[in-house]
């Protein structure tokens, strides 16, 4: 186990997955209360919150741009499965 350097603390909010950035710049938190939430490391600013997302599993998706070869966007991608949804 790693020891965290800062911790988000929010009872009765516990985080059920994280999913990191493959840059280590952002994370997708995924928590109890049916939230999901992504956070900018290493500072732990939650910038952006969504709600209704309870059992939701996070994702990074890496998609070819066109107008540059060689060079890709990455995206987040949120499975909401009690939705039935997939959301980009």
């Amino acid at each position: 186990p790693v020891d965290p350097v800062r911790a988000l603390v929010d009872p009765p909010r516990s985080m059920l997955s994280l999913t990191a950035h493959p840059a280590g710049t952002w994370a997708a938190a995924a928590d109890s209360l049916g939230r999901v939430m992504l956070v900018e490391l290493p500072a732990l600013i939650v910038r952006r919150m969504w709600r209704g997302y309870r059992d939701a599993q996070c994702a990074w998706l890496r998609h070819p741009l066109n107008e540059t070869p060689g060079s890709t966007a990455l995206h987040l991608v949120i499975y909401a499965p009690r939705r039935g949804l997939v959301e980009l």
